[in-house]
């Protein structure tokens, strides 16, 4: 019988003699690649002698979680302990090209020390010239021996400044070069990998036998991101939906022709509940974010660019642009580095808190977590200068192509073959908390931090079209496509690419969090539906009645269809909603459109033959106390 044994507490590694040792080369043969991180099965066959045995599965990932460690086993055994640790006795070298990247930019790393311990010294002796003040204050100095002292001071001061400013020049233009070096490094396999984890488990049999055994683990540094193509070649047809997913790891050992299952789920996410505590109300104030542990800090303020983080990184002491920052979300899978003017933008960032990093080499590393709310956020990073030695210094990172969709397909040898890969039969489970695809062939996926595209499966959801337009905010419409009962298609948010009448439309953010019925997938603007909004000054008016001022304002919205064929379209927008009992709205006239009176929301419906056109009217009233004044 099959006998599974999870690892439920820590054991403290033991010293196996020889004579009961069998150390073993597994091989990766299944991956479970979660949102983030990923579960590696490894096989191996091992001869037993009765009794007491010592296994070492060795060259494992050094990305191993421990806590997530199980062995199973075909046949009958016993686990008596299990334990891990890292093996530091062999080297294990990248390609002679790899090691002269890594000591280039190591050279130039210990130049960016130097010169950053040069720059320290000459602002103490800036801070002893200015002293000097005391010394003329507390000595009595004639005349010109005062002159002659203010001249060496000034002169001194002058060219230390001089030198600083050469000083910094010198250190942006040699993090540019380590930047470059570094992308070289990452496209050219990463780092050197000189250590690598073992697992020793000591088992007991009752009879000699030649048993397999499979290890599995998760691991950090790996998963996956969901991608889509939307599809469309009239409205007569349903959406197409091709679900991909894009996975990409960099553990230190490629994943070579191996089985592959997709799970939605994230075991690196907090299982916890998370428990409700008083929440207080204050004055708004500006907040000023502060990493723990060093000076490096950022100013952080909120914009109406919804999900969008954008902003600057500088040097915390003199102001100067950092080149060759990079600033990532990382539990998102999100990172870009910033512009030569040390800018930097991220997109499409979710509702939620999120771990957020800046860093540079030869800079103190800022490392917090920022809240998103139906904003955006514009930020000021002020990192400090980071004067440890050369020896101190760890550079990590993750190809950034793989955040910003520079990705790397899959190799098909003909679009047919790209196609025939949609129509595999991959197996779909749901579980009790999420939901999994199993890939039917085997792929491979290598050590490099890049994301490789597997295509999961293809659905064709029933599918409503439909026109619609916001003229307040723009005077386009657009073609909806509404997916009916969607969540039946296990979707999961991701970058999406819209194709109709066979011609690339765009992307958008495929975000399925949404308790409605139907899902919007928006196919692009139609030039020949003409929208116009305007205000009606001639029925513009403001009154006073006693103690109260009343306004009222109007619009009309034109609607033309220049198509030759009929269509639908809906039509929104909106009046302000009070919420001072002092001011009051009231609509006067919504040409027939429904109004949502805790949104203000106003939409119309309207069905326009070939060469039709439809206005509609909307008015309203707003009475507020006379001598006050409100904005809308």
């Amino acid at each position: 019988m099959s006998l599974i044994l999870f690892l439920a507490l820590w054991i403290a590694p033991f010293s196996p003699t020889q004579s009961d040792t069998s150390i073993v080369n597994s091989t990766i043969e299944n991956i479970t690649v979660f949102r983030n991180q990923a579960q590696v099965e490894r096989i191996a066959k091992v001869d037993l002698k009765p009794g007491k045995n010592t296994i070492i599965f060795t060259e494992l990932s050094e990305a191993m979680v421990q806590q997530s460690i199980q062995l199973k086993g075909k046949g009958s055994f016993t686990l008596l302990s299990i334990s891990n640790r890292t093996n530091f006795t062999e080297t294990k070298s990248n390609n002679s090209l790899v090691q002269s990247l890594i000591n280039r930019r190591d050279s130039l790393q210990k130049r960016v020390t130097s010169t950053r311990a040069r720059i320290k010294v000459i602002d103490s002796n800036i801070s002893l010239l200015n002293s000097s003040n005391n010394i003329a204050n507390n000595h009595k100095l004639s005349a010109a021996e005062l002159d002659a002292l203010l001249d060496l001071q000034s002169k001194r001061l002058l060219a230390y400044e001089e030198q600083k400013i050469t000083l910094n020049a010198n250190i942006r233009e040699l993090n540019k070069q380590i930047q470059l070096l570094n992308n070289q490094i990452r496209e050219s396999g990463a780092a050197t990998r000189n250590r690598y984890k073992e697992v020793i488990a000591q088992v007991e049999v009752q009879t000699a036998s030649n048993m397999e055994f499979s290890l599995q683990y998760l691991v950090y540094n790996a998963g996956w991101n969901a991608s889509y193509d939307i599809r469309s070649e009239n409205i007569s047809t349903p959406l197409s939906i091709d679900f991909k997913a894009k996975i990409y790891q960099n553990t230190g050992y490629d994943w070579d022709n191996v089985n592959f299952t997709i799970n939605s789920g994230d075991p690196s996410q907090n299982i916890q509940k998370p428990e409700l505590y008083p929440s207080y109300v204050d004055f708004f104030k500006n907040k000023l974010k502060r990493n723990s542990g060093n000076n490096s800090r950022i100013d952080m303020n909120k914009t109406n660019k919804k999900g969008v983080v954008e902003g600057r990184v500088v040097d915390g002491a003199s102001n100067e642009t950092l080149i060759g920052t990079t600033v990532s979300f990382p539990n998102l899978r999100k990172s870009t580095n910033v512009d030569e003017g040390g800018n930097f933008l991220i997109s499409n960032v979710p509702n939620g808190t999120h771990l957020f990093n800046v860093s540079v080499i030869g800079y103190q590393t800022y490392s917090g977590y920022l809240t998103i709310s139906n904003s955006g956020l514009l930020i000021t990073a002020f990192l400090a200068p980071d004067l440890m030695g050369l020896d101190e210094v760890v550079v990590t990172g993750y190809s950034s192509s793989k955040l910003h969709g520079e990705a790397a397909e899959v190799a098909f040898e003909s679009q047919e073959d790209f196609v025939q890969s949609n129509t595999l039969i991959n197996e779909e489970f749901s579980n009790q908390t999420t939901f999994s695809y199993k890939i039917e062939r085997p792929y491979s996926v290598p050590s490099d931090g890049k994301e490789y595209t597997l295509a999961i499966k293809k659905e064709q959801p029933g599918t409503n079209y439909n026109y619609s337009t916001v003229p307040k905010l723009s005077t386009n419409a657009y073609l909806l496509g509404k997916l009916i009962d969607w969540d039946d298609l296990n979707l999961i948010e991701g970058e999406a690419n819209v194709y109709f009448e066979n011609s690339f439309v765009g992307s958008l953010y495929l975000d399925p969090s949404s308790l409605s019925d139907t899902l919007e997938i928006s196919l692009g603007k139609d030039e020949r539906i003409i929208v116009e909004r305007k205000k009606l000054k001639d029925f513009e008016e403001r009154r006073f009645f006693g103690s109260k001022t009343r306004e009222s304002l109007s619009f009309e919205i034109s609607i033309r269809n220049t198509k030759q064929e009929s269509i639908q379209i809906t039509i929104e927008d909106q009046i302000p909603v009070s919420r001072d009992e002092s001011i009051k709205v009231s609509p006067k006239e919504l040409s027939g459109g429904i109004l949502n009176k805790e949104t203000g929301i106003i939409e119309w419906k309207v069905n326009l033959a070939p060469n039709e056109t439809k206005k509609l009217r909307l008015n309203f009233q707003i009475e507020y106390p006379k001598g006050k004044r409100v904005s809308y």
